[in-house]
């Protein structure tokens, strides 16, 4: 066998080893701490902001007891319409999964997805996944409609955050085990359509995404506490 393969045959299983272990191991003895607050602001700069409904029947039956949801839908004086969902571990693992998964359950194609940054406010620099989407609704009469839409998501734990559902899951267990932090994982994501407003204003992809960035930028200080101004918390 090649060198360079064997070296990184081991290197692969040795990781995997470790992430085994990590993931099996017992919780901590410590109380598992959110890096969120479960409320969304009523204003994020010109958009108001409407209570939606929390968990969908179907939400509540796939996901456990003890998990959290906000949701709210944002609306500006233009007809921009954009939706913030958090949602909050609870005890058990599958309380947080992959948007990959649910996204196509609800009819909806991922088309790409990549890792976009989003400068905040306050000069730090959020790393979230991108996913482009479309979906065919029917029209009657044999007839489609193709829809397009952005999904931002990021996981958020205790001082910690991700973009990617793997880099979660092994940062969880690391921690549990070496850093005795027990961190209740937030699944946070922003959805906007893509496409004539209300008001008959075009928005393409790139001002979409723009858009989508300020409204990240503005509220995250409202729920995420890393970062919160000092004293706020």
């Amino acid at each position: 066998m090649n060198v360079k393969i064997w070296k990184l045959t081991v290197a692969v299983l040795f990781f995997a080893a470790v992430l085994l272990v990590c993931y099996f191991s017992p919780n901590p003895n410590t109380a598992p701490v959110p890096g969120v607050k479960m409320a969304l602001p009523d204003h994020v700069g010109d958009l108001t902001g409407g209570e939606l409904q929390g968990m969908s029947e179907a939400e509540k039956r796939l996901l456990p007891p003890d998990t959290e949801m906000v949701r709210r839908i944002y609306g500006g004086a233009r007809g921009e319409l954009l939706a913030c969902t958090i949602v909050l571990a609870g005890g058990a693992k599958n309380s947080i999964h992959r948007p990959e998964a649910c996204l196509p359950a609800q009819g909806w194609v991922i088309d790409s997805e990549e890792v976009v940054p989003v400068p905040l406010d306050n000069g730090h620099s959020l790393n979230v996944m991108k996913v482009s989407i479309h979906r065919n609704d029917s029209q009657g009469a044999g007839q489609t409609m193709t829809r397009q839409a952005l999904y931002l998501y990021w996981f958020v734990g205790r001082g910690v955050t991700t973009p990617s559902h793997w880099t979660r899951v092994f940062l969880g267990s690391w921690d549990r085990v070496l850093r005795n932090t027990n961190h209740r994982w937030a699944y946070v994501s922003v959805f906007m359509p893509i496409g004539d407003d209300r008001a008959g204003a075009s928005r393409g992809a790139e001002a979409t995404l723009t858009f989508m960035k300020n409204f990240i930028a503005k509220s995250v200080p409202e729920y995420m506490y890393s970062e919160m101004p000092a004293g706020v918390r």
